[in-house]
C-alpha cells in the first residue's frame, strides 16, 4: 500500500511540475495576457528577482529543468522509481526475480535524492501572521480560503512593491497560491 501512495503522489508531483513548466514557458508567448506577461517580466532588471524561472519564450524548457539540482535530481528519482515499479511486476518477480532485487536496492538512490531534490522547501504554519516568513524562502506557495483571502491579496501586494523596488533584495524568485471560494449556504 505505501508503494502505490509512493507512486500515486509522484506521479500527481510530476505532473504538475510538467503543467507549471510549460504554463511558465507560454506565459513568455505575446498571447499569454497583460497580467501574465507582466508577471512573466518581472525580473528583467538587474538587481531584481523574478517569479518566472522561464526567461524569454525561445528558452529551452528542459535545458532550464536540467540546469537546477532540483531538476536533476528529480529525473533521477524518477528513474529510479521507474525501474523499482516496472520490475514489481508479476510477471519480472516470477520470472526474473534477480532483477526484481537488485532493483529495489535503488531505494537507496531514491530516498538521497529525494532529500537532495526537497532541499530549500519548508512549510510552515498555520500559525502566527500570515507573512510570517514568506520572503525567507527562495519559494513560497500560498493557498488562501475565506477571509484568508485578504492577507494572501495582502501577501501578493507586498511582493509587488519589493519585487518594483530595485533596491529590495529578495531571497524570493517564485511564488505560488491557490485561492479557494468559500461558499455559504442558505438554510431553508
Amino acid at each position: 500500500m505505501v508503494a502505490y501512495g509512493i507512486a500515486v503522489n509522484a506521479t500527481i508531483h510530476i505532473v504538475a511540475h510538467l503543467i507549471n513548466i510549460e504554463r511558465y514557458h507560454t506565459s513568455q508567448s505575446k498571447e499569454a495576457g497583460e497580467l501574465r506577461n507582466k508577471l512573466s517580466g518581472l525580473g528583467k532588471s538587474p538587481n531584481e528577482s523574478y517569479l518566472n524561472p522561464i526567461r524569454t519564450y525561445e528558452t529551452n524548457t528542459t535545458g532550464e529543468v536540467l540546469n537546477t539540482i532540483a531538476g536533476v535530481t528529480g529525473v533521477v528519482i524518477t528513474v529510479a522509481l521507474v525501474l523499482i515499479i516496472t520490475s514489481s511486476t508479476e510477471l519480472i518477480r516470477r520470472s526474473c526475480y534477480e532483477v526484481f532485487w537488485y532493483s529495489h536496492h535503488l531505494f537507496v538512490v531514491f530516498f538521497i535524492g529525494l532529500i537532495i531534490h526537497g532541499m530549500g522547501v519548508a512549510v510552515d504554519g498555520p500559525y502566527g501572521s500570515a507573512t510570517t516568513g514568506v520572503f525567507r524562502y527562495r519559494v513560497s506557495v500560498c493557498i488562501a480560503a475565506g477571509i484568508g483571502v485578504t492577507p494572501f491579496a495582502s501577501i501578493l501586494k507586498s511582493i509587488w512593491y519589493k519585487c518594483c523596488n530595485p533596491d529590495t533584495v529578495l531571497a524570493l524568485q517564485k511564488v505560488g497560491g491557490k485561492v479557494y471560494r468559500s461558499v455559504k449556504m442558505a438554510h431553508k
